[in-house]
Order: C-alpha cells, then sequence, then structure tokens
C-alpha cells in the first residue's frame, strides 16, 4: 500500500517543483477515495515536462472496451425505469426533444470536465486527478492565483454535490425494491399492508450488503446485478412493446409546471459524472476517450437512445398510469413477476456499490480524528448509520417518483452541469475561450440552467412530496 502522504494533492507547488508523477493502478482491495474504484499511484509509468499520459503501461490499466462498459453502467440504472414517469411530466414530443437536449448537455459537460482535468494534470505534472481535485485545482491556477483562496471551497462542494444524489440513490433503492416485494406480495396472497412496513423490511438484505467495505466482496454482487438487470430490461421493454397503443393516443405536450419534474427525473436518468473521471484515470490509452468517435460519445449515444425508447415505450403503453419505475406498472403474470423480483434483486445486489460515495465522502471528514484502533469500530457503526438513514428517509417519504425528482434536482444540476462549465471557464480563461470568448457565454447559460434546474426541480417535487401526504 502506497504511504498516505503521497496521495496527498500538492496543488500548491508550482510546474517547476511537481516531481514526475506516476501512473493509476486499479485496486480493488480498499476504499479511501471518494470514487468507486481506489486510484493509487504506481512506478510504472511516468511523464516529465509537458507530456500527456496518452499511453499507461500497466497491467491493471483498463482497455477502450473496459472503459465503455463502465461508462455505460455509470449512467445505467434505476434510473432508466422511471424514464417513461418523466416522459410523463412532459408529453411524447416534449420529452422526446427534451431527452435529447438533456442528454446533449450531460455529454457535453462531462466531456469539458474531463478535457479540463487533462489539462490541469499536464500543467501541474499530475497523472490524475478526481473531481473534487480538479476543482480545486481549477480555483488554485486560474488567473495566476487569483482565486486559489476559494479553492478549498470549491472542493467541499464537490464533495457536497456527489454527496448529496450518493446519499439519495441509497433512499431510491430502498423504495424500489420495497415497492417492487409489495406489489408481489400482494399479488399472490391477497395480504395489503403499509408501503412503511415493506421499507422496514428492507432492512434485512440492505444492511449486510450496505456494510461490506471490501471492493472485491462486492463484484460477484455486481455480476449478479448486471445479468439480473440486463434480462430485466429486456423483458420490461418486450411487455412495454406488446399490444402497443398508437402515438396519438398520448399528448405531445404536459403541463409547463411539471416540466421540471422531467427535467430531474431525466438528469437522474442519464447523469453518471461523479465517477466518469476515475474511469479515465484507469484507461490505458485516455485520448481514446473523447473526440467525435471516442469512447465518451459512443456510450452517451447508447445512454441516450435506451433512455428515449424506454421513456417512449413506456410512457405510450401505460399513459398517466405510469408508475415511478416501470417495471411497477407489468402485468400480474407469472414472466412479469419474475421480472419484477430480478429488477429488485438486481438494485439489492447494487445497493453497496452505489452508496459508497457518500460513505468515503464522510470518512475521510471522520477518519482523521479517529485513533487508530478505533477506525474499524467507527468506520462500521457509520456504515450503518448511513443504512439505518437511507431506511428512515425511505420510510418518511415513501413516494417513488417525487423522491427521484428531487434527488436529481438537488445534486446533479451543480455536479453535472454548473461546476463543468466554471472548471473549463476557469481552466482556459487565459487561452482565450475561443473566438468572442464563446465558451464563457455558453458556460454562463448552462450556469443558468442549472440554477433554474436546481430551484425549480426542487420547489415542484417537494410540493409533489407535500400534496402527497396533505
Amino acid at each position: 500500500m502506497v504511504p498516505e502522504d503521497s496521495r496527498k494533492s500538492s496543488l500548491s507547488r508550482t510546474k517547476k517543483d511537481c516531481t514526475p508523477t506516476c501512473h493509476i493502478r486499479l485496486s480493488l482491495r480498499s476504499l479511501t477515495n471518494v470514487s468507486i474504484y481506489e486510484l493509487v499511484e504506481t512506478d510504472l509509468y511516468r511523464k516529465s515536462g509537458n507530456e500527456e499520459p496518452n499511453f499507461r503501461h500497466s497491467n491493471y490499466a483498463t482497455s477502450d472496451i473496459s472503459t465503455f462498459l463502465n461508462v455505460l453502467k455509470s449512467s445505467l440504472g434505476s434510473g432508466l425505469l422511471a424514464m417513461p414517469s418523466a416522459f410523463m411530466n412532459a408529453g411524447l414530443l416534449v420529452g422526446f426533444l427534451g431527452t435529447l437536449l438533456v442528454g446533449f448537455l450531460c455529454a457535453h459537460c462531462t466531456y469539458i470536465l474531463v478535457k479540463s482535468s487533462q489539462a490541469l494534470c499536464s500543467q501541474l505534472n499530475k497523472s490524475h486527478f478526481n473531481y473534487p481535485e480538479t476543482s480545486e485545482a481549477a480555483f488554485q491556477c486560474a488567473l495566476k492565483g487569483k482565486f486559489k483562496k476559494y479553492s478549498t471551497i470549491a472542493k467541499q462542494v464537490t464533495n457536497i454535490g456527489i454527496l448529496l444524489p450518493s446519499y439519495g440513490v441509497g433512499i431510491i433503492y430502498v423504495l424500489t425494491a420495497a415497492a417492487t416485494f409489495k406489489q408481489v406480495f400482494e399479488n399472490y396472497t391477497g395480504l395489503c399492508y403499509g408501503m412503511r412496513w415493506y421499507v422496514l423490511l428492507m432492512t434485512v438484505p440492505v444492511m449486510p450488503i450496505g456494510t461490506i467495505r471490501q471492493m472485491k466482496y462486492m463484484v460477484p454482487f455486481s455480476a449478479v446485478a448486471n445479468l439480473f438487470l440486463l434480462v430485466g430490461v429486456s423483458l420490461t421493454l418486450y411487455f412495454t412493446a406488446s399490444d402497443f397503443p398508437a402515438l396519438s393516443s398520448r399528448p405531445l405536450t404536459a403541463d409547463l409546471n411539471r416540466l421540471p419534474l422531467f427535467l430531474s427525473t431525466v438528469l437522474f436518468g442519464m447523469e453518471g459524472i461523479g465517477v466518469i473521471l476515475p474511469i479515465e484515470n484507469a484507461m490505458k490509452n485516455p485520448k481514446h476517450f473523447l473526440g467525435f468517435t471516442g469512447i465518451l460519445n459512443c456510450a452517451m449515444t447508447i445512454v441516450v437512445s435506451l433512455s428515449l425508447t424506454m421513456g417512449v415505450f413506456g410512457y405510450v403503453k401505460f399513459g398517466d398510469a405510469v408508475q415511478g419505475s416501470i417495471t411497477l406498472n407489468l402485468p400480474d403474470t407469472i414472466l412479469a413477476q419474475m421480472v419484477k423480483i430480478l429488477v429488485a434483486l438486481a438494485i439489492l445486489c447494487t445497493y453497496g456499490l452505489q452508496t459508497i460515495a457518500a460513505a468515503q465522502i464522510i470518512w475521510k471528514v471522520l477518519q482523521p480524528k479517529i485513533a487508530k484502533e478505533k477506525e474499524d469500530f467507527v468506520y462500521y457503526t457509520m456504515r450503518v448509520l448511513i443504512v439505518i438513514g437511507h431506511v428512515i428517509s425511505a420510510a418518511v417519504i415513501p413516494k417513488l417518483a417525487p423522491v427521484i425528482s428531487l434527488v436529481g434536482a438537488l445534486g446533479l444540476p451543480l455536479l453535472g452541469l454548473a461546476m463543468p462549465a466554471l472548471l473549463e471557464t476557469l481552466t482556459f480563461w487565459e487561452d482565450g475561450l475561443g473566438p468572442w470568448r464563446w465558451r464563457l457565454w455558453k458556460n454562463i447559460l448552462l450556469g443558468l440552467a442549472a440554477v433554474v434546474a436546481l430551484v425549480s426541480g426542487t420547489w415542484v417535487s417537494c410540493l409533489e412530496i407535500s400534496e402527497a401526504y396533505s
């Protein structure tokens, strides 16, 4: 294991003072970074001067195919099953065009984030930065250090931007699994219990999965989840395509005041920007990540296509009766019930992976204050409390659709739109930001869009939750 001091960022050093940094290794041993993967430095790769890390010599560096699959996985999950609900809040035409627009914005903001991070790494002779470190570096280097005093704040804001949706995803996973098992149980037994009882029962399966510390023990769960989710999504599309109604049976637009719910849900469904930099950092050929035919564009094309397909088919099939997860609308046949169970099991199996980011951010704050001999006890206590927090939060608000919108509105506009725009502006300010500073004006618009999505999405989602209990 690399000593702790060698992992700490030394962004305050000048370019001349920066020692050559080392290549990144993808390790599945322990969880000490903010990202899903532990990225540690090895002596297998060194760069000097302004040389870019175009090729990384390591047995642990990921191939282009592996990177492509990782990007897909980061952007596809339970949010895909919520796309029909998003279309219900926008209408068929507005939903289709809006999904294309949001998909383009997500891909663009991910692109400029990675590009900014690569430029800062080259400037500071670093092999890699994660998202919070990129924010810190941009503020330290911009305009010859004029914003250096805000670098720590920028890093913490980014951490909060990662923490909020990560914590919210845990709540959504508990709600989705609970709603699915409730529906299946009631269908076969005829016994009806309140949703909150099923939420509380979810403590039994999520507690052991949610407290796993070693990544290697999560790999089997992740593999099973991928298989279950693939089968579940495929069969869900089969059910929605059966006896498909005419497109004209659904409205092209919906009430304007429901548009924020649409935007928040689509952002939740497609945004995986929090783990993009760790994925890019682990690439063997990082230059293949960006570009017109790069891995990012290819992966996002598939993500947007699947989101459109699920949204259109699910909404046209079930209309305004569509629920927060499309699987809850499937019929009561044996095959459909199996699909529901497969999806619920897939969600439970990935619960631990999806909640690691929140745990790691909190642990990085707690660890320096804990005595060495008490670290394990405090760490597992923290993980248990996070799981309990997810369950209690889900029990307080057992409504899936508005919770998905609220999670999408609270963290993702900041993390996925505003911060990448700000970092690009700071990183490339001295380069002129293009003719007539068009990048500056573009990023201002992105920032305004993020503020509108944050405020309106949060407000409307809270109103939806309030109306559910009024």
